[in-house]
């Protein structure tokens, strides 16, 4: 640790350094513009919803998204931890989410309590439990050596849609394809009427989706080559405004992204399919068998058909298929590859103080770089204390950011953390001043860097204050100290996030059920029937009953002020006057009272009056 009599000396230097040339670089009205410019330009990435989180990383359904903390439950106890994602797209592919057999398991062999026709089990957690075991016995069938055995998971994929017998099938023929599953299809007996030849490769392309991060656009074709690039000349020297891709016989092609179909030609079965999206116009020719209909919004990695010949490519020994896919934005025509597999985030919104307040942390930490001198017990914990404890919140009494620097566990865990992610730490989603955590090979966290901006961030090493890119090891967390308010609140929804909003806080709503304009205190989050709901914080029940207009509801008192209410449950798991912790258990989602589908309305009063609860941030927990 920095010696205290040298740190004060050092740090009060540093701060009159940095004060004085950022005077120097700016006038008073210059470094106001300086600062609205920043401030402009982080916000207008933000979403235009309040969000307490700052990313969306996946395409899937929110239905599927809310099963993510029990698949990744059972996959660490099934000893497969590397395929959550996997799993939930074999899920999002099987149905979307939407049923009661999400992982669509009832003909697998693990089922012994339920029929084995689809929609037969009825319970979530046992569909969950016989899908991850499936999956785990045809990893094993396949002799899968890892996560990148992309050849031998392909036909675990085919095989989770069909069965354990399509595993020899497929190693007969060499790989999987659409053809030799077909030809299986047509051979076998007793298969059910929903099996596809193209599961395997819808599959493959959500788990690339999920595993690269969420992507504003997929590639068509998830396993394909480029036979024309845009712009290419042709043999007159005219170029191309498409890029021709090739694929295999009979390939299913996805749609890239999500948009409204607003034009269908077809000639001889062989489609020309446009899409538009919020900014760009796709449009994909060559498209076999397409059975979309024009004014159908599509979703990201939905099936538009299957890929044509592509008569310019092909010979009467050599057939060749693929697709034409030309993109235009504003009129102008771009390259495909300049825009597929592109990343889209958004970051956590800031207030104008806060996103001033990070500016000149960045300023600050950079001119640290190289005027900080390592010597022993000087370490990365005493440099990210004393950067938050010395520029942080100067113009309070006391310090609101006091960080630990004992050990990396307990900043890790500090209470007044407003934002964290523990994976796709990417300086898409970074602000200056987060910090970022890397771990050693045992696990244990043993490093911290403080984000610069521009992919940088400063650490210390033995060379003393160094200034290095941000992935210089491999990140693993990243924690904020800023941004919106933090009251030690848990998430009251553990497998849900802030994309399932139904209705956001409003003083002037228009109530769906009676028509009357009145004040939304809350906002409502969809979730299917019977989704656990916990206490936010610690404290007192102080109601828990019926209500014509909230149905079965619950009505917490946390202390200080702080009210937590949540309303239409199917049941209340907790009675008035009962003591719980945060995390409990205390009530099921249902739609009971005025209500138009399964929804939990979350409330949150503070001082007496009702806040808008996507203005403050929460913990999380991997409670199902």
């Amino acid at each position: 640790m920095f010696d205290p009599l040298e740190k004060e000396k050092i740090l009060k230097k540093r701060i009159k350094i940095a004060f004085a040339i950022i005077s120097s670089l700016f006038s008073f009205f210059g470094l106001f513009l300086f600062l609205l410019l920043i401030m402009i330009a982080v916000i207008a990435g933000a979403k235009s919803k309040n969000s307490y989180d700052a990313s969306d990383y996946t395409k899937f359904t929110s239905q599927v998204e809310a099963y993510r903390n029990p698949v990744a439950k059972m996959c660490e106890q099934e000893g497969i931890v590397d395929y959550v994602n996997t799993i939930l797209s074999l899920m999002q592919v099987s149905t979307q989410g939407q049923s009661s057999d999400p992982m669509a398991s009832a003909d697998k062999i693990s089922n012994t309590e339920w029929g084995k026709n689809r929609g037969d089990i009825k319970k979530t957690s046992y569909s969950i439990e016989c899908g991850v075991k499936e999956f785990k016995e045809l990893l094993s069938l396949c002799n899968v050596k890892n996560s990148d055995d992309n050849a031998m998971l392909a036909i675990v994929y085919e095989a989770y849609n069909l069965n354990r017998d399509y595993v020899e099938y497929a190693k007969t023929k060499g790989e999987y394809s659409v053809d030799n599953a077909a030809s299986f299809i047509s051979s076998t007996e007793d298969l059910p009427n929903f099996v596809s030849s193209t599961f395997s490769t819808n599959v493959a392309a959500f788990v690339k989706l999920k595993n690269s991060n969420y992507k504003q656009f997929i590639h068509p074709l998830s396993i394909y080559t480029i036979l024309c690039d845009y712009n290419a000349a042709d043999s007159d020297g005219n170029l191309s405004t498409k890029t021709i891709y090739k694929g295999a016989n009979k390939q299913g092609v996805l749609s890239a992204g999500e948009g409204l179909i607003t034009a269908i030609e077809t000639t001889e079965a062989i489609s020309k399919i446009t899409i538009e999206t919020k900014n760009y116009i796709l449009i994909y020719e060559g498209i076999k068998d397409c059975e979309l209909n024009t004014g159908q919004t599509i979703q990201q990695g939905n099936l538009l058909g299957y890929t044509s010949e592509l008569h310019k490519y092909s010979s009467a020994d050599n057939y060749t298929y693929g697709i034409y896919l030309e993109i235009t934005k504003d009129g102008v025509n771009i390259n495909p590859e300049d825009i597929l597999d592109l990343v889209t985030t958004s970051k956590q919104p800031l207030d104008k103080k806060t996103s001033e307040l990070i500016v000149l942390i960045a300023q600050y930490s950079k001119i640290c770089v190289d005027s900080i001198k390592y010597k022993a017990g000087n370490d990365d914990l005493g440099l990210t204390h004393d950067i938050y404890s010395n520029f942080f919140y100067t113009d309070e009494p006391k310090k609101a950011f006091d960080l630990p620097y004992d050990s990396y566990d307990n900043l890790a865990n500090y209470e007044n953390i407003t934002y964290s992610i523990d994976e796709n730490i990417l300086p898409v989603l970074m602000y200056e001043g987060d910090v970022i955590f890397y771990k050693n090979e045992e696990g244990n966290y043993d490093q911290v860097a403080i984000y610069v901006g521009e992919s940088m961030a400063i650490h210390m090493s033995e060379k003393g204050c160094v200034l290095d890119f941000y992935n210089f090891r491999v990140p693993c967390k990243l924690i904020r100290f800023v941004g919106k308010k933090f009251l030690g609140l848990m998430w009251p929804l553990p497998t849900f996030d802030s994309s399932c909003i139904s209705s956001e806080f409003s003083p002037d709503r228009e109530n769906p059920v009676t028509g009357v304009v009145e004040s939304h205190n809350g906002t409502d989050f969809a979730a299917q029937e019977g989704a656990k709901v916990i206490a936010a914080g610690d404290g007192t029940i102080i109601s828990s009953g019926w209500s014509d207009t909230a149905g079965y509801n619950i009505i917490i008192d946390h202390g200080k002020g702080v009210y937590t209410y949540y309303m239409h449950a199917s049941q209340l798991l907790v009675e008035q006057g009962a003591t719980v912790k945060q995390g409990n258990e205390i009530m099921l989602v249902g739609t009971t009272g005025q209500s138009t589908g399964n929804h939990l309305h979350f409330g949150l009063m503070i001082n007496k009056t009702f806040v808008n609860p996507m203005d403050y941030t929460y913990k999380y927990t991997n409670q199902e």
